[in-house]
């Protein structure tokens, strides 16, 4: 099975001249989830293998250790310590030892060395925007591309100092480095790059040269079928820094259970069957949230995605309910995504990064994972699809 690609390598991808088409034969096992060879020019190059739990043992000529927690301990000539909450804290490469310190929300605020002297700090705003060299007190500024990989870093004096050019999965296609640092791929929301094309993901390590993580979904299949995909394929729009599942799938499920709860609030007064209702409910709003996403995210407009939102979760629930088409209703449903929705998702502010309210360690395995979508896409996807199915659901259909 190939994994296609189109690789920017120029800050003008929309040329022809600047993008260079390339496969990448995969095969696998006989379940079909696991990679067992990996090709470069129609030569096999690594035939990785598994231990018991699934976790990636050896690939080329590299030998990987996990913990009895499911964390990579080893690869290569590189080991790694945790804490007891899973936040990587040691790391040792090639002998050097470096030692990270992190804040509550888990962000890196600062590294040390192995006398525990401090030796850099981190600078955060909306996602990471500086280091500090703690020995020189020099400050270097990250830049970000829109779905917050770095391609610069600058210095005080806004020179250059370091350039990075990515595939769409994050394997490195080049890079100018003067100052070495570990925040790359994805790096505005605290990926680790690691070397053999790692990238350590919290909860999980990503490999970007076979676009899958090493290891399975700690969170089993509510992040999909395959548990070790990552962001489901969709690596231009999405990150996965926790290395579970996108956020992109609990919006809809949040707009199915409101629209659910109302439902079923709904049959309970009029006497009628609570559940049935409530499943109505849950899947209209679900679509309807989905519906609004998409429109907002192809088109640009959130009016669009919320009247869309809005339009969908009325007529999926009209369809399950056997209900008549009611222009009212449906009108009011289209109307209400279009002016609340846009509305909501200006008033929270959950564009880009998420805030720090949404991103302590227990809302780490899905809180910042599609922080870019989530702003006016989500909010007014959500707000039209649930509206769409309650107004129709408390309108009588």
């Amino acid at each position: 099975m190939p994994m296609a690609m189109a690789m920017a390598i120029a800050p003008k991808p929309k040329a022809p001249e600047q993008l260079i088409n390339h496969t990448q034969p995969h095969s696998y096992n006989a379940q079909k989830n696991r990679l067992t060879g990996i090709q470069r020019n129609g030569t096999t190059t690594a035939t990785p293998t598994y231990d018991n739990e699934g976790q990636l043992k050896t690939q080329a000529s590299t030998t990987y250790s996990f913990d009895f927690a499911h964390r990579l301990i080893g690869q290569g000539t590189s080991s790694y310590v945790y804490d007891g909450v899973g936040n990587r804290i040691q790391a040792t490469r090639n002998g050097i030892v470096t030692k990270y310190i992190y804040d509550a929300s888990g962000n890196l605020l600062a590294e040390a060395n192995a006398n525990n002297v401090i030796t850099r700090y981190y600078i955060y705003g909306h996602g990471l925007t500086a280091l500090v060299d703690a020995i020189t007190n020099d400050v270097y500024v990250f830049h970000f591309d829109g779905t917050g990989h770095t391609v610069a870093l600058t210095n005080a004096s806004q020179q250059i100092v370091n350039r990075y050019a990515y595939d769409p999965y994050g394997k490195l296609m080049a890079q100018t480095e003067t100052i070495a640092q570990p925040f790359k791929y994805a790096g505005q929301v605290g990926i680790f790059a690691e070397n053999n094309n790692l990238y350590y993901m919290r909860a999980r390590y990503y490999d970007a040269g076979v676009g899958r993580f090493i290891s399975e979904d700690p969170i089993g299949f509510e992040g999909g079928l395959n548990l070790y995909a990552y962001v489901g394929g969709n690596p231009i729009m999405l990150v996965d820094p926790s290395g579970t599942i996108p956020l992109l799938a609990i919006i809809p499920a949040t707009g199915g259970l409101i629209s659910g709860g109302f439902s079923a609030y709904n049959a309970y007064k009029s006497d009628k069957n609570v559940f049935t209702a409530f499943g109505t409910g849950f899947v209209s709003g679900a679509a309807g949230t989905l519906a609004g996403i998409g429109a907002t995210a192809v088109t640009g407009n959130p009016y669009f995605g919320g009247a869309a939102g809005g339009a969908v979760g009325n007529l999926v629930d009209t369809g399950l309910s056997g209900g008549q088409f009611n222009t009212i209703n449906f009108g009011t449903s289209l109307v209400s995504g279009a002016v609340l929705g846009p509305l909501a998702g200006r008033i929270i502010p959950t564009q880009g990064r998420l805030p720090n309210l949404f991103t302590s360690r227990n809302m780490d395995n899905f809180g910042p994972n599609s922080a870019r979508l989530v702003g006016q896409e989500g909010i007014s996807g959500l707000i039209g699809g649930t509206l769409g199915a309650i107004s129709n659901s408390l309108g009588g259909k």
